[in-house]
């Protein structure tokens, strides 16, 4: 059976993560049953290597929201996950800026005719 990543965050397991990512780039997309996905997976388990691995190596997605509307600054603020909230609350923030500019480009493009 090939390397899953989910599996891998569930377990904390970087060495099958780097090969499930080898294998597929697009495996880094997955989510479980719950609609999260590794990241949110490596910190609701406290795999606090894994989850600093992604976020260090990997471009996922901190903003993804599971099927209870929570994103991994959502996650790691339940969970208390200090170790790598510092790092998903940059990394969020960085993506949310990215996000709001798309946004504001298609307004700023619209003139009303008077």
């Amino acid at each position: 059976m090939p390397p899953d990543l989910i599996q891998a965050a569930k377990v904390g397991d970087i060495e099958s993560a780097k090969i499930a990512l080898a294998e597929d780039s697009h495996c880094i997309a997955q989510v479980n049953q719950r609609g999260m996905n590794a990241l949110q997976i490596a910190m609701v388990n406290f795999h606090t290597e894994f989850a600093s691995f992604l976020l260090e190596e990997t471009a996922i997605s901190t903003m993804w929201k599971d099927h209870l509307k929570r994103d991994s600054l959502d996650i790691a603020f339940m969970c208390s996950n200090n170790a790598v909230g510092d790092t998903v609350w940059e990394r969020w923030n960085q993506e949310y800026v990215d996000a709001v500019g798309k946004e504001k480009q298609v307004v700023a493009n619209f003139t009303p005719k008077p």
